[in-house]
C-alpha cells in the first residue's frame, strides 16, 4: 500500500511587513492592521474606520474587532473589561 503525501503547506505573505500566513483569510483579517497605522486621526472617527483602530491600552496592539480586543485584553492583561 503505498503512504499518501502529506501536502505541502502554500504560505500566503504581507505585502506590507513580510509576515506569513497559511489562509488568505487571515491575511485578510492582518491587513486591518496596516490600514489603521496608515489612516489619519480623522479617519479613525469615520465608522467604516473604527473596527480597523481598535488597539490595547496595554500594549498597544491592534484589533479588527472589539470581541477580539476584549478577548486579548482579558486573556493577556488578565481585566475583564476591555
Amino acid at each position: 500500500m503505498p503512504i499518501p503525501k502529506k501536502r505541502r503547506r502554500v504560505w500566503t505573505e504581507c505585502e506590507d511587513c513580510g509576515r506569513r500566513f497559511s489562509r488568505a483569510s487571515l491575511l485578510k483579517a492582518h491587513r486591518h492592521t496596516h490600514i489603521s497605522e496608515s489612516s489619519s486621526p480623522q479617519n479613525e472617527e469615520n465608522p467604516e474606520n473604527q473596527a480597523a483602530s481598535l488597539r490595547c491600552d496595554q500594549c498597544g496592539k491592534r484589533f479588527s474587532s472589539n470581541t477580539r480586543l476584549q478577548s486579548h485584553v482579558r486573556t493577556n492583561h488578565g481585566h475583564q473589561n476591555a
